[in-house]
């Protein structure tokens, strides 16, 4: 059986920025693991800088300690971007000739 999520509150680490937490909670970010697996690209780190207005840098070294804050296992599978490919986009395929 897999891990099942624990949904550890971001504020109960103690080392997020309270302000950069309200703004998370704003948009029903709340835990760990929803954090750890939207900065899974460049683009979710880019987008949680963005919305927490933390430096690039500064929310690197806070998601550092925060992935730290899981098991191993479950930090480098939020960590890497989730693969959709065997789910389609509504779009039809392609007429073959």
């Amino acid at each position: 059986m897999g891990y099942v999520a624990r949904d550890t509150e971001l504020a109960s680490l103690g080392f997020w920025p309270a302000e950069a937490v309200k703004r998370l909670r704003d948009c029903w970010i709340t835990s760990v693991e929803q954090v750890v697996a939207a900065a899974a690209t460049p683009a979710g780190v880019t987008a949680i800088a963005e919305q927490t207005g933390l430096a690039e840098s500064e929310l690197i070294r806070v998601l550092a300690r925060t992935r730290a804050a899981l098991p191993p296992d479950v930090s480098r599978e939020l960590s890497k971007p989730a693969d959709t490919s065997a789910f389609g986009t509504g779009a039809l395929a392609p007429l073959k000739n």
